[in-house]
């Protein structure tokens, strides 16, 4: 840990800052978040880290944070950082919240909705939402969560296609 804390002073001391990136345009930051290590993460917020720099696949830390399932470090990030963008795309078309549902992860879904995704975003290749892609998946309790957090069945897909109408045969 003392020699996470004396690379980053020594990149602010040379007035590098601490978002100099490698090949896949990773930053410090979403190297901890991978790795789930939260005192560098905490450290690194500290010291001024880009919360919304994306890597060479337009992940954030958030993306991050949800595809590694790592709730503490999510939380960590949404609580500690106010400008993040949760409604950003990655170049799958994904935000973090849909991530999220298609992980089947209840409490990150939560989490994210508190501190502000959209819920009705769509994602960028077919439309879907965050509702869609829960009954897509049949997934009943993240189809359920979403409803009681105000998703709207009725935003149709690229094809015109609405939740309601894809639900229908799943026994949603």
């Amino acid at each position: 840990m003392r020699m996470v804390i004396k690379l980053i002073n020594l990149m602010r001391i040379a007035g590098k800052g601490v978002d100099k990136f490698n090949k896949q345009q990773q930053t410090p930051l979403h190297l901890a978040v991978k790795l789930d290590f939260l005192p560098a993460v905490d450290i690194l917020i500290k010291s001024g880290a880009s919360i919304n720099a994306v890597d060479c696949t337009g992940s954030s830390s958030i993306h991050m944070a949800v595809q590694g399932r790592s709730t503490k470090c999510l939380q960590m990030l949404l609580e500690r950082c106010q400008e993040a963008e949760l409604n950003t795309r990655n170049f799958d078309g994904l935000t973090p919240l849909h991530t999220a549902v298609d992980n089947g992860d209840l409490e990150q879904v939560e989490l994210l909705l508190k501190y502000g995704a959209e819920i009705d975003v769509t994602d960028g290749k077919s439309g879907r939402t965050c509702l869609f892609h829960a009954a897509e998946s049949n997934e009943k309790p993240m189809v359920e969560l979403l409803l009681r957090h105000g998703a709207n069945p009725d935003v149709p897909n690229y094809a015109g296609v609405t939740t309601a109408m894809a639900a229908q045969g799943r026994n949603l």
